[in-house]
C-alpha cells in the first residue's frame, strides 16, 4: 500500500522530500500488525484469519531476532471449517506455543471448533483456553524477555459475535488493561 502512494505521488510531481515527510506521517491501521510493547517484548495484533495470512504473519516475525515467538489464534464460526486444522497446523509448525481461543463463535459452539482445530494436529506445542481475554492473559504470562506474542483474528474488530450477540471485546483494550 505504502508503495502504491509513493508511485503515485511521484506521479503528481510530488517532490522526494515531500514524500518522506508523508510517508513518515502514516500510521497503520489500527488491528493490522498492531504492535504494543511489553517490557522487552513485542505483542502484535493483527486480523489475520485465513491460512495465509497466519503463515504470512508468523513468518514475518520468525525474522525478527527473539527468544520465543507465541501466538494466540482462534478461527470464526458459521464460516468454512476446512481451513480450520490447517490455520492450526500452520500455527503450530511456525511457533514455539500456540493457545487457541474463541474468535466470533457466532452459533457454533467455541469448544467445537477448537476441535476442528486441533482434531488432525500432530504436533503437541499448543494449549486451548476457550475464553479469548484469559487465553491472551496466558500468551502475556508466558513473555519472559524478546518474546513475540501474537495475537490472530480479531485485529481491528471490537466485538464477539455469540448466539446471536455482539459483546464488546477488543483484543488491544484487553491486552492494554493486562499490561498496565
Amino acid at each position: 500500500n505504502v508503495l502504491v502512494v509513493i508511485v503515485l505521488l511521484k506521479k503528481l510531481q510530488v517532490p522526494e522530500a515531500k514524500i518522506v515527510t508523508i510517508i513518515e506521517s502514516l500510521q497503520a491501521p489500527t488491528g493490522r500488525m498492531e504492535m504494543i510493547p511489553y517490557q522487552e517484548n513485542i505483542i502484535v495484533v493483527d486480523y489475520a484469519h485465513t491460512p495465509d495470512a497466519v503463515s504470512n504473519i508468523i513468518s514475518a516475525f520468525q525474522e525478527i531476532t527473539h527468544h520465543h515467538l507465541y501466538t494466540v489464534l482462534g478461527c470464526g464460526g458459521n464460516r468454512d471449517k476446512t481451513k480450520r486444522p490447517i490455520m492450526a497446523k500452520i500455527a503450530t509448525d511456525l511457533s514455539t506455543n500456540v493457545i487457541f481461543t474463541s474468535d466470533n463463535p457466532r452459533n457454533e459452539e467455541p469448544k467445537e471448533i477448537i476441535h476442528d482445530m486441533v482434531s488432525t494436529l500432530d504436533n503437541s506445542n499448543y494449549e486451548i483456553e476457550e475464553n479469548r481475554a484469559i487465553a491472551i492473559s496466558r500468551g502475556i504470562q508466558m513473555c519472559e524477555k524478546n518474546d513475540i506474542l501474537l495475537v490472530l483474528g480479531k485485529g481491528h474488530e471490537a466485538y464477539q459475535l455469540i448466539k446471536g450477540n455482539k459483546i464488546h471485546f477488543s483484543d488491544a483494550e484487553i491486552i492494554q488493561d493486562l499490561i498496565k
